[in-house]
């Protein structure tokens, strides 16, 4: 069976064989960054840990204060979004549009973010200084703020 060029299923199959397989086009590494990581052939081939912290920030005062996402997220769903960047910006948007920024214009939400992948030391998961909730997000181009995956020392024997 020949496929017609302007058949439904010839531009059904590339976009199903390409969606699974543009992990290989991101930067960053796909089990710590989770970008390209949904709807892909991967199950589950890597253990992580994280923890996260949200904050407020006023630029203008240069005040910090920490945000209590209990008040919004069981402790499961904390476990799981500590873990996904996507997730944490998506709180962090939600935050900077809450009552407890105490109505104070351009409060920034930043997050001190740590994550351990396959058994690695802790790293930092995202730039403490980025503002979180001005981040855009990009499905098919890396996000900014996530930082790289610094690679382990080699040790000689």
């Amino acid at each position: 069976m020949i496929l017609a060029p302007s058949s439904p299923l010839a531009a059904w199959l590339p976009l199903h064989l390409a969606v699974p397989l543009r992990h290989y086009l991101t930067p960053s590494i796909v089990h710590r960054s989770e970008e390209g990581h949904r709807f892909t052939w991967h199950m589950k081939p890597r253990g992580k840990e994280a923890e996260v912290r949200f904050f407020a920030f006023d630029p203008k005062t240069q005040e910090s204060w920490s945000t209590n996402q209990l008040l919004f997220l069981t402790s499961r769903q904390i476990q799981k979004m500590s873990s996904r960047p996507y997730m944490i910006r998506q709180l962090a948007r939600y935050l900077a549009a809450e009552p407890e920024t105490d109505g104070r214009e351009g409060v920034e939400i930043r997050v001190e973010s740590f994550a351990a992948l396959n058994g690695r030391p802790r790293q930092l998961l995202i730039d403490p200084e980025a503002d979180l909730a001005a981040v855009p997000a990009h499905a098919l181009r890396h996000n900014p703020g996530i930082v790289p995956l610094k690679p382990l020392l080699q040790t000689s024997r």
